[in-house]
């Protein structure tokens, strides 16, 4: 089949034969460990301090002095 010049030339699936689909990844690395490893990396455990009678965490910084 030529297709080279045909804008609406499909496979067996509909799709167009001049887009290159990608392959799903079906194990793919969870995002929320990702992000949680880039903050450890660069913050310390979480302390709790009162701030206007309400208790919030902070987590100081491992490269500031």
């Amino acid at each position: 089949m030529v297709t080279l010049g045909n804008p609406v030339a499909t496979d067996a699936d509909g799709l167009l034969l001049d887009v290159d689909v990608q392959q799903i990844d079906e194990n793919p690395v969870p995002m929320r460990e990702d992000k949680r490893q880039d903050v450890d990396h660069f913050f310390r455990a979480a302390i709790e301090r009162e701030v206007n009678g309400k208790s919030k965490k902070y987590r100081p910084c491992r490269l500031c002095p």
